[in-house]
C-alpha cells in the first residue's frame, strides 16, 4: 500500500514541479536533481513507518510485562499440552511467526500456537526385555479467542485444542520392555487424532472469580503444578489412583475459582465420568454416567527479604555480595543497583480432596467399588539465589498422594520429592538440572490379592530421575534424561532397569 502511495507522490510533485516551470525549460540536470529529491522523501516516508511499525512491535516483544517475555524458571514450564489461558498466551507469542497474519488476528483477539514434544527412550539394562527402545511424540494446536479484543466483553476466552499423538501404548516402554507401574513416558503418547479442549472462561467481580465451562480434563485444572511438567517420568504424573479425566481424555465439566487475597485461591470441580471417546468427538450425556468432584485451596506466597540469598536470610547479604568479583554473568554488584528489582523467594502450595460415588477397579478385586475418595498435597519453594537480581537458583518440591479406598486400588500412598537448579553451569543461566524420586506402597487388599491368587508378595515401587533440561530460548529445549527403575512391579522377580532418554520441546 505505501509503495504505490509513495510513487503517486513522486507523480504529483513532479506535475506540479513541471508546471510551475513550464515556461522555463528544464536542463537535464535540474530535472535528475528533482527526480532523485521526490525519490529521497518517499524513502523517508517508507523508513519513517516501517521504523514505527518495527519499534512497536520490538516493544510488544520485549515488554517485561508481556506473555512473550516471561522468565525460564522451572515454575513456568509449559507442558505438553498447554491449558490456561496465561500459556496459551505464551504459546501464541512465539517469535517464529512474527511481523505476519498471526500478528493481525492476535490484536483482534485470536491466537494461534502449536507444540511438539518427543521422547526417545531405551532400558540398555533391567526389566523383563533389556535393551529395548521407544519413540513417542505428541503435536498440541490451540486456538485462543479474547473477547474484550475481539468485541470489547471483557474478561472472556474460549479455548480450543486438539492433539496428533503417535506411539502411546504400542511404543510404552514400560509395559513393553519393563514391566513396571511408574511410567517412564509419562507426559505426551497415544495413537490418533483427538479433540482434547472446548471450553468458556469467564472472569467476574474485578477478575477475582474465574469459571470454566465446557469440555477439558480435570487433572490439567486439580492435583497440578508447572514444576512436574519439567521431568520425563511419572514424577510429572499425579499422585493418585482416581477414575476422573485426564489429558488427552476430556469430558463435560465446571470449575470455580475463587481469589481468596492476593496469594491465596479456593476452586471447586465437577467432571463427568464417561467412556473415553477414541477421537474426543463423543459429547453425550448417557445414564451411566458418573460425576467426580474436587476441591482444591492454592496458596502462592513469596518468603525472604529482597535481596537475600537465602530463604531464611536476613537481607544482609548483599553487603558481604559485594566484595565478590561477579555474581553471574549479568550483574555484578560492584554496579549500581535498583534494590526494587531484588527478587524474593515464590513458592506454591495446595491441599486437595477428590470424590466419586463410583470408584474404578484397578485388578479382579470382588469388593465394593462406590465411594472411590483421595487426599492430595504439593509444595514447591525456590530457597536460594546466588544473585537476587536473576532467576538462577536452588527450587525444592514434594508431593503425596493417599487413596484410602484399598479395596478398588493397586497403589494407595505416593510420595514423591525433588530439586531442580536453574543456571548451575556458568554460562548457562536458563538450563535446568533436575533430580526426583518417587515411592509407591501397594495396598493390602491387591497385596492379599496376588498372594492367594498367584502367589505374588508385591510390596513397593520406586522411580529416580536425573535430567538436564537445556533451554535454548523461551520456545526451544533438549532434555537428555536418566531413570533408575526399582523393584518393578514390587515383585522382586524383576530386576531394575537403567532408562535413557531424550525429550524434545518445541512451541510454534
Amino acid at each position: 500500500m505505501f509503495v504505490p502511495l509513495c510513487i503517486f507522490l513522486a507523480a504529483a510533485l513532479s506535475a506540479n514541479s513541471t508546471n510551475q516551470d513550464a515556461q522555463q525549460p528544464l536542463s537535464n540536470s535540474s530535472f535528475f536533481e528533482q527526480k532523485e529529491e521526490v525519490l529521497n522523501r518517499a524513502a523517508a516516508i517508507l523508513k519513517s513507518k516501517f521504523d514505527e511499525e518495527e519499534e512497536d512491535l520490538m516493544n510488544e516483544l520485549f515488554d517485561p510485562t508481556s506473555s512473550a517475555m516471561r522468565p525460564i524458571t522451572p515454575q513456568n514450564t509449559m507442558p505438553a499440552m498447554p491449558h490456561t489461558v496465561k500459556e496459551l498466551e505464551f504459546a501464541s507469542s512465539s517469535i517464529l511467526f512474527i511481523g505476519g497474519p498471526r500478528d493481525q488476528l492476535s490484536k483482534h483477539g485470536i491466537d494461534f500456537s502449536a507444540t511438539y514434544t518427543s521422547i526417545v527412550a531405551g532400558n540398555p539394562v533391567g526389566g523383563l526385555h533389556p535393551q529395548g527402545s521407544t519413540y513417542i511424540d505428541n503435536i498440541a494446536i490451540t486456538s485462543l479467542i479474547d473477547t474484550e479484543k475481539l468485541f470489547g466483553w471483557h474478561g472472556g476466552h474460549f479455548i480450543m485444542s486438539v492433539e496428533q499423538q503417535d506411539g502411546g501404548d504400542r511404543n510404552n516402554l514400560s509395559t513393553k520392555n519393563i514391566g513396571n507401574f511408574f511410567l517412564v513416558n509419562g507426559s505426551v503418547g497415544g495413537t490418533t487424532i483427538k479433540w482434547v479442549n472446548l471450553y468458556y472462561q469467564q472472569l467476574f467481580y474485578h477478575d477475582r472469580i474465574n469459571l470454566n465451562i465446557g469440555r477439558f480434563a480435570a487433572m490439567d485444572e486439580f492435583d497440578n503444578s508447572p514444576v512436574l511438567s519439567n521431568y520425563i517420568g511419572s514424577l510429572q504424573a499425579n499422585p493418585t489412583n482416581l477414575r476422573t479425566t485426564w489429558n488427552p481424555n476430556a469430558s463435560w465439566a465446571s470449575r470455580l475459582k475463587i481469589l481468596m487475597t492476593h496469594d491465596t485461591e479456593l476452586r471447586f470441580g465437577i467432571f463427568q465420568i464417561t467412556n473415553v471417546s477414541i477421537n474426543g468427538l463423543n459429547w453425550n450425556f448417557y445414564p451411566n454416567d458418573a460425576a467426580s468432584y474436587f476441591t482444591q485451596y492454592d496458596w502462592n506466597p513469596e518468603f525472604g527479604k529482597a535481596g537475600s540469598t537465602w530463604i531464611f536470610g536476613n537481607g544482609e547479604k548483599k553487603k558481604s555480595l559485594a566484595s565478590q568479583e561477579e555474581l553471574s554473568s549479568d550483574k555484578s554488584f560492584k554496579e549500581p543497583v535498583d534494590v526494587s528489582k531484588m527478587k524474593r523467594f515464590p513458592g506454591h502450595y495446595f491441599v486437595g480432596a477428590y470424590y466419586s460415588a463410583e470408584g474404578t477397579a484397578q485388578y479382579p478385586s470382588n469388593t465394593s467399588l462406590a465411594n472411590s475418595y483421595a487426599f492430595y498435597c504439593h509444595g514447591d519453594q525456590v530457597i536460594y539465589r546466588p544473585n537476587p537480581l536473576t532467576d538462577a537458583g536452588l527450587l525444592l518440591w514434594t508431593e503425596f498422594g493417599y487413596t484410602p479406598s484399598i479395596e478398588n486400588t493397586i497403589i494407595t500412598f505416593q510420595a514423591k520429592g525433588g530439586a531442580i537448579y536453574t543456571g548451575l553451569i556458568p554460562g548457562r543461566k536458563n538450563d535446568f538440572t533436575i533430580f526426583g524420586i518417587g515411592y509407591g506402597g501397594f495396598s493390602s487388599n491387591y497385596i492379599s490379592f496376588e498372594e492367594t491368587n498367584n502367589n505374588q508378595h508385591p510390596s513397593y515401587e520406586m522411580v529416580s530421575e536425573f535430567g538436564y533440561r537445556i533451554n535454548f530460548s523461551r520456545f526451544f529445549y533438549l532434555q537428555p534424561d536418566l531413570q533408575w527403575i526399582v523393584n518393578p512391579n514390587g515383585l522382586g522377580s524383576i530386576p531394575n532397569a537403567l532408562v535413557i532418554g531424550l525429550q524434545t520441546g518445541i512451541i510454534f
